[in-house]
């Protein structure tokens, strides 16, 4: 499988499609359109992009972006 990182919060690696499971569609769709606006499309951008109006929507971060344990399984 092929996997897109962008880097979060303290220049973390987050696997960018893992985490686009957890996304608002619609600001998902929008971070991609302000993306496609630009000279290509960057992933990294529409990652900033994303997050930024995640915080303004929600209050809060994004948890991938800012809970570096967000895709860790618990301890049994």
């Amino acid at each position: 499988m092929f996997h897109r990182y962008v880097l979060a919060h303290n220049a973390r690696k987050v696997d960018f499609d893992r985490a686009s499971y957890l996304m608002d569609a619609g600001l998902k769709a929008q971070a991609e359109g302000a993306s496609d606006k630009r000279r290509g499309s960057h992933l990294q951008f529409v990652w900033d992009y994303y997050c930024a109006r995640h915080f303004e929507k929600y209050g809060s971060s994004f948890q991938p972006h800012a809970d570096p344990s967000w895709d860790q399984r618990p301890s049994p």
